[in-house]
């Protein structure tokens, strides 16, 4: 099965969400919209049963996180009435070189878009 990519990128006047399942790009004004979308819209594909990957870049094309959907629809699920859960609900965060963990200037850290 292969994996679907949903990605949010900046756009002339705000973010888009796009993926090869989407008829046509999403355009929203803020960051924040564009992200929770794409998380819906992935966690929703999963219950389908396919396997997702989120993908966050920032304004200057970088790839700043991503996260990965198990496909979580029930016949993939084992036979106990577990709730379903993404196999891992956690951002894969990408080095930004220069900038502190706190996202100021100066050292080497972490930053999540």
């Amino acid at each position: 099965m292969e994996q679907l990519v949903i990605s949010v990128k900046a756009a002339p006047g705000g973010w888009v969400v796009s993926s090869s399942v989407l008829a046509a790009p999403l355009m929203f004004l803020s960051g924040a919209r564009a992200e929770r979308q794409a998380q819906c819209l992935g966690h929703a594909l999963a219950l389908t049963g396919r396997r997702v990957e989120i993908a966050i870049y920032d304004r200057q094309d970088s790839l700043v996180a991503a996260k990965e959907l198990a496909p979580s629809h029930p016949r993939f699920l084992k036979a106990s009435r577990a709730p379903v859960q993404s196999s891992n609900d956690s951002w894969a965060v990408m080095p930004r070189p220069g900038l502190g963990a706190h996202g100021r200037a100066g050292g080497p850290g972490l930053q999540v878009a």
